[in-house]
């Protein structure tokens, strides 16, 4: 069962980072990390993503060969911009109202659930919500 939210038609969602997918991971860090001399704050070689401070929201590079389930299986897809939302049903179920594509297995990644969306142009978004931890 769906939770209701009081005010969830005025829910506002947050930039919380920007992706993007690269091919050349050690050419990548050495960019960002070296030739923009962006602080590193988060480094996940087994997953292969950097996170890097920018004085804003967070900038992240991910390792991707090639763009999961793309048409252009050569193209990474480009950047990813990733709003925080504190539910994720309501919000899909508000892009879908307006004819918009969303991607329904929302995915887990340790305390984040994720929506993979699209806006009417098919740029690719995602969205994210913080879980809450089970009571100990």
């Amino acid at each position: 069962m769906r939770r209701e939210r009081e005010h969830s038609q005025h829910q506002v969602v947050r930039v919380t980072a920007i992706w993007f997918p690269v091919t050349e991971w050690e050419a990548a860090k050495e960019f960002y990390g070296g030739v923009l001399r962006l602080p590193l704050t988060k480094l996940n070689e087994a997953d292969g993503w950097a996170a890097y401070a920018t004085g804003g929201v967070p900038l992240f590079i991910v390792r991707r060969p090639r763009r999961a389930g793309g048409d252009d299986t050569s193209s990474l897809g480009g950047a990813i911009v990733t709003l925080a939302s504190d539910d994720l049903e309501e919000l899909r179920d508000r892009i879908e109202a307006a004819g918009g594509r969303v991607e329904h297995a929302l995915e887990r990644s340790g305390d984040l659930l994720i929506m993979t969306f699209y806006d009417p142009d098919g740029h690719r978004l995602e969205a994210s919500q913080i879980l809450e931890k089970p009571a100990e």
